[in-house]
């Protein structure tokens, strides 16, 4: 998208036409659009991402906002940038992209200063931002080292910051000093300027490795939405030094945000018996794994639910009736067997299975491989665990969803 496109969409004849077609086929649209100013591929383009937009960004697709596509495919959720509950009095946001994180941010804070390198970005996303009614933001388009250096104002309660990578190597684990900001470098000068900072890191870094090289870190936040780990938080607090370091897990789960907080030293032991048979298989959100505090999560929230498991970072196991407010997924367990790939074929060929949902951990074989081994499609009402227990042996449980 260039600025002379921008303005086109700005055009109030140009969104009454975006909005009567919202809900139409973009490329029928775009076969069949016919105008002399406005091409066709504009307003589909915006027409399918809007379309994209009704569950990841409903603020923005409600307000019909321009949405650059590259933008789009780099932003948060609305569901994910809900999960950040910080007030105060003033905000920066060094990374500002589509705003989709200072939109949330806009909310709780009396006023946000957002910064966007783009121009063009810069200029869509102030403009969403009016549509939005958050006219509590300004975005500047100014390079986030340059505005800390200059900046002379008053202290900010929060300075936010989405380091993006400087290249194409999308393969690597996420680094630091591959991105812009650079954290390393302005780290010394962003902690005079705030009482708080928060920095989001990639899923992929591990979080140990947070800890390790952060040594200033007061907390560290694993979010989630639906069961699918969507980004880390780093707080770093300037002012009051924490009594405890703390690990974070917060999750959107349709729809409805929790917080679960762990004192990093707490105990990871759990010495109870593995169960010679269990009615329920119990999944923790795919973020307590990543977090490692599946048995913090027992013991500090489930104290009364007796548990067992075979490896700690794998599945749970009960007899007893599970809370709904349990934060993960359960299964009533059908049948326990040995991974034996030529009898489980069979057995669920006479047991009419032909297609079924499947999950593993510390299993050799990779869920598509399960698959083709076992000639199954993917859906239906069973659900496969496949499993490593104490004793090195392979197993499969086989389960339907638990009430």
């Amino acid at each position: 998208m260039n600025i002379a496109e921008f303005e086109l969409l700005r055009q109030n004849e140009v969104r009454e036409i975006i909005k009567k077609n919202i809900e139409v086929d973009s490329l029928k649209f775009a076969l069949s659009y016919r105008s002399q100013t406005v091409p066709a591929h504009l307003i589909s383009t915006q027409i399918k991402y809007l379309q994209k937009a009704k569950h990841k960004l409903p603020s923005y697709y409600n307000a019909l906002c321009v949405i650059p596509p590259i933008s789009y495919e780099q932003s948060s959720s609305e569901a994910t940038a809900s999960l950040k509950k910080e007030t105060g009095e003033l905000c920066l946001d060094l990374t500002c992209g589509l705003g989709v994180d200072s939109f949330y941010f806009s909310k709780n804070f009396n006023k946000v200063i957002s910064l966007e390198m783009n121009p063009l970005l810069a200029a869509i996303t102030q403009y969403n931002f009016n549509l939005l009614g958050a006219e509590n933001i300004k975005v500047f388009n100014q390079k986030a080292e340059d505005f800390l250096a200059a900046y002379t104002g008053e202290k900010f309660d929060l300075i936010f910051v989405d380091p993006a990578r400087r290249d194409d190597q999308q393969g690597r684990v996420f680094l630091f000093e591959d991105c812009s900001p650079n954290l390393y470098e302005i780290l010394p000068l962003v902690s005079k300027l705030t009482r708080k900072l928060i920095v989001k890191a990639s899923p992929l870094f591990d979080n140990a490795e947070a800890w390790k090289k952060f040594s200033l870190m007061s907390s560290l936040s694993v979010v989630s939405v639906d069961n699918e780990c969507k980004e880390l938080l780093m707080t770093f607090d300037f002012e009051n030094s924490p009594s405890l370091l703390t690990e974070k897990i917060l999750l959107n789960r349709k729809g409805i945000d929790s917080t679960y907080i762990f004192n990093k030293t707490e105990s990871n032991e759990h010495q109870l018996p593995v169960a010679s048979s269990s009615t329920y298989l119990l999944e923790p959100d795919v973020a307590f794994y990543k977090a490692r505090v599946n048995i913090q999560l027992f013991n500090k929230y489930f104290p009364s639910l007796k548990v067992s498991f075979e490896q700690i970072d794998g599945y749970f196991f009960t007899n007893e009736e599970v809370s709904r407010e349990f934060p993960g997924r359960v299964f009533r367990i059908i049948e326990e067997i040995d991974f034996q790939p030529k009898a489980l074929k069979m057995l669920l060929k006479t047991k009419g299975i032909k297609k079924a949902n499947i999950s593993k951990r510390n299993f050799p074989l990779s869920v598509e491989e399960i698959r083709k081994a076992l000639n199954l499609g993917d859906g239906g009402n069973v659900y496969l665990f496949f499993a490593k227990n104490r004793l090195g042996d392979h197993k499969v449980i086989i389960t339907e969803r638990g009430s």
